[in-house]
């Protein structure tokens, strides 16, 4: 499968603020930590990209300095959950973290073989893939991170898409999708955090 035009169309609500520089904040450590769930799908869509998924988001929070996800001294689980709650908010507090629960969903999988442009004789499968996360404060369980991706991956292929081509297409288009969800909720909570600007004195003052 030859790529012809890669699309990492990762829409974001707020995507003008995914693209902010990291702060003097990130550069002295992770701000947020994060607790992955399991990740599912839309009921009945059956993309077989989970595994894959649950892993690219992984890799995708590992690698960014304002979060973290895989710190050694995490408390253990003990089964008394209102215990293992108090360890982790002291944890958190400890660790001057704030830290949120987050599920992914897989939205929408969808692809097609397009006819040959012009000039050319190989014709272009297109894979679309649309995901979402949703993240709750921790301790408190409260609706407070979201994030939105989706990507299209265009790849010439022969007369026909082999089942490799597909697994390629797919496996861009879901790491690009991820990568624009997480921008997505990184760039909302930066903004929610921001300190407000001073008010104007009122004129005559």
């Amino acid at each position: 499968m030859r790529p012809l035009r890669p699309l990492p169309c990762c829409f974001a609500l707020v995507s003008g603020l995914a693209c902010l520089a990291p702060s003097a904040a990130h550069a002295a450590g992770p701000q947020w930590y994060v607790e992955l769930l399991p990740t599912d799908e839309t009921p009945g869509l059956a993309s077989g990209l989970l595994d894959a998924a649950k892993k690219d988001l992984h890799d995708e929070f590992a690698g960014r300095p304002e979060w973290a996800v895989d710190l050694a001294d995490v408390p253990a689980a003990t089964g008394d959950a209102a215990a293992d709650a108090k360890k982790l908010v002291d944890w958190l507090k400890q660790k001057k973290l704030i830290g949120y629960s987050l599920h992914a969903r897989i939205l929408e999988v969808d692809q097609a073989v397009n006819p040959a442009p012009a000039g050319k004789t190989s014709k272009v499968l297109e894979v679309t893939v649309k995901v979402t996360l949703v993240g709750a404060g921790i301790p408190d369980g409260k609706l407070a991170i979201g994030g939105d991706g989706e990507s299209t991956v265009d790849a010439e292929i022969g007369a026909a898409a082999t089942p490799a081509d597909v697994a390629d297409a797919k496996s861009d288009a879901l790491a690009d999708a991820i990568k624009g969800a997480v921008d997505d909720a990184t760039a909302r909570l930066t903004a929610a955090q921001a300190p407000a600007p001073p008010k104007k004195p009122a004129k005559g003052k």
